[in-house]
């Protein structure tokens, strides 16, 4: 499904996604610039104080960040809005006409009307949406590779034991959107049949009727029961995720302290610029930034591409069926 996305996407719409990568890539090194560049300035304020030029070259690259920062974040929405245009006129008129070829007997089938459901009137944004997560993904995976080659400069085995327990952390904050993704999908038909009941009851042509047959008790219960289950529903959502949310939070405190354990003491030794410390501390919260948002981008990625899993499979449909 990634591929019929990323090929629907830039056969419709020309050098527009490739340029909304691009800048997506550049946005992400001016990100990750920032260890490095706390790093710089730090040494140079702390080790150089006395030397004009390197206050001078500090304050310029600080200058030249902020510069490259704003160009670039004015040039990626400016982008965005050229992509979701493109989508929108590319494929808009063309997905609406393809949704209404499908045959009725495809809604009998749960599984493709409860996806139905989340496609929402707008089909084509399924493109759209899916591939800025997957930009987005790009994005994180870059920054963290940039961080790896960070940890990697203050010693290997640091290198090593960060991959692990950052791998771990990455993992528990998928288990969190995952788990919380697929409960809210697996209450829909709960509340699809909460929404029926509701209309019924509360529709004042089929009052008098109701009233007249003295359904009121059954519809009553009904709603009490879907109810019942979308809250059981709910606090077992709750539940799983703060489970999850814990132990990531373990795991990142286990992997700070022996980061900064082990930058401190080659800063106290000598070893080390005190800029690496402060980077370290940087690091630790770019990573734990990066985690829940590779966890949530993963997630919305996956869960357009399944949206549009069933959404191909009912144009084939209605194209068999023309």
């Amino acid at each position: 499904m990634l591929i019929f996305m990323l090929k629907t996407v830039t056969a419709n719409i020309k050098g527009i996604p490739a340029a909304y990568m691009a800048v997506d890539v550049l946005l992400s090194i001016v990100n990750v610039s920032q260890v490095f560049l706390l790093q710089t300035i730090v040494n140079l304020f702390v080790y150089d104080i006395t030397d004009r030029r390197a206050l001078l070259l500090g304050i310029g690259l600080f200058a030249l960040y902020l510069l490259c920062n704003i160009v670039l974040n004015y040039i990626h929405d400016k982008i965005k809005f050229e992509l979701e245009k493109g989508v929108t006129i590319h494929l808009g008129t063309e997905m609406a006409e393809r949704m209404n070829a499908v045959p009725y007997s495809c809604y009998e089938d749960e599984k493709i009307y409860n996806a139905i459901e989340r496609i929402s009137e707008k089909p084509y944004m399924m493109f759209f949406e899916g591939f800025i997560h997957f930009s987005r993904i790009t994005g994180i995976l870059i920054n963290l590779f940039v961080v790896f080659l960070f940890l990697l400069s203050i010693a290997p085995i640091i290198m090593g034991i960060s991959i692990c327990l950052i791998m771990v952390i990455f993992f528990l904050d998928y288990k969190i959107m995952k788990t919380s993704d697929e409960l809210e999908m697996d209450k829909i038909p709960e509340e699809r049949k909460l929404k029926y009941y509701f209309d019924l009851f509360f529709d004042k042509n089929l009052l008098l009727e109701i009233r007249v047959q003295q359904q009121e008790r059954f519809f009553s219960e009904k709603i009490k029961s879907n109810i019942k289950k979308v809250f059981r529903k709910r606090v077992k959502i709750s539940f799983l995720t703060q489970k999850y949310y814990g132990l990531s939070c373990v795991f990142i405190s286990i992997w700070s302290f022996v980061l900064l354990l082990f930058a401190g003491n080659q800063v106290y030794h000598g070893l080390l610029g005190l800029g690496v410390l402060l980077a370290c501390i940087k690091v630790i919260d770019m990573v734990s930034a990066l985690s829940g948002q590779f966890s949530e981008e993963y997630v919305e990625c996956a869960a357009c591409l399944h949206r549009l899993y069933y959404f191909k499979k009912l144009i084939d449909q209605g194209e068999v069926n023309e």
